[in-house]
């Protein structure tokens, strides 16, 4: 397999259960991956927002995707419980 082909597969987990059991085994088998890829998320956006001389819209950023949460939940309970437990 090549480099670049390695780089793009996607692991394979099997899971079962209720939708926080499942978050939970999703969590705890993808930690090493989901961890870095939302912190390195997370300082992209601050570096942009920087760059920008907006550094003060990141908690902005982050009071609206609360917002969008809320809705969700109330849209999907099931799919933001397995959601909440991955985290």
């Amino acid at each position: 397999m090549s480099e670049q082909a390695r780089k793009l597969e996607l692991p394979s987990i099997e899971v079962a259960g209720t939708p926080t059991e499942l978050g939970s085994a999703q969590g705890e088998a993808l930690r090493d991956r989901i961890v870095p890829f939302v912190q390195q998320r997370l300082d992209a956006l601050r570096g942009y927002l920087a760059e920008r001389s907006e550094s003060s819209r990141f908690e902005e950023f982050v009071r609206v995707g609360h917002s969008c949460l809320a809705a969700a939940r109330r849209f999907y309970p099931n799919g933001i419980a397995e959601s909440d437990a991955c985290a």
